[in-house]
């Protein structure tokens, strides 16, 4: 059985702002990762270059 616990968070303005600021880079940070990182399941390709390859 799986058990959750849930509680109230309250963040301040900055942190507020600065999940904001995160959400917004994060498709930054996938093109980057897509893009420019070799993983070694892909025979050492980014994942960019293993679909180009593979299309």
């Amino acid at each position: 059985m799986l058990l959750m616990a849930w509680q109230s968070i309250e963040l301040t303005a900055a942190q507020l702002e600065e999940r904001r600021l995160e959400a917004a880079r994060l498709p930054l940070w996938f093109d980057d990762y897509n893009r420019c990182h070799q993983h070694r399941g892909l025979k050492m390709k980014s994942p960019r270059e293993f679909r180009t390859a593979h299309s």
